[in-house]
């Protein structure tokens, strides 16, 4: 695994390369931390990439927590999105109390909730979506959660 960091302006990245394919990424960029997963991409890469964002936010401004898995081949079990979650409440100092994830199938919705679930506590509000615009409208405070337990693919349509 070969990892890379850019700096472009205010933004800053780490994406780790498998192959030369870009498997997980995190960019800051505004009030936002974004984490993109792309493909298989194992736990370890998961928590290394997540500790790393969540340093770079450093004591800059807390950011709105994104996690872009549209294009994400696996889904974590619970007790690997416990890990992840863990590895959040240590920076949650870094964090605004929004977190907006991305998924494109209803089964990674389902994970993405039990992780909602698990954030909760920690004092997040979470959208589980398929909708970018959605996500961005609810980071930047236009509209809220909504009901937690919907399937935005049964309310694509509406």
């Amino acid at each position: 695994m070969k990892v890379a960091w850019f700096r472009l302006n205010s933004t800053a990245r780490m994406i780790l390369k498998r192959e030369g394919a870009v498997s997980f990424a995190y960019s800051l960029s505004g009030f936002e931390l974004r984490f993109t997963s792309v493909g298989l991409v194992s736990q370890s890469e998961w928590l290394g990439g997540l500790r790393a964002g969540l340093m770079a936010v450093g004591d800059g401004p807390a950011r709105n927590l994104v996690f872009d898995c549209r294009a994400a081949a696996d889904s974590r079990t619970a007790d690997e999105l416990r890990e992840i979650v863990e590895r959040i409440a240590k920076q949650r100092t870094a964090l605004t109390d929004r977190c907006a994830v991305l998924v494109a199938t209803e089964v990674c919705f389902g994970a993405a909730r039990m992780m909602g679930v698990f954030l909760e506590p920690l004092g997040f509000e979470v959208l589980v979506t398929m909708n970018e615009a959605e996500a961005d409208g609810f980071l930047h405070g236009l509209t809220p959660a909504g009901p937690s337990g919907v399937s935005p693919i049964a309310t694509a349509g509406s």
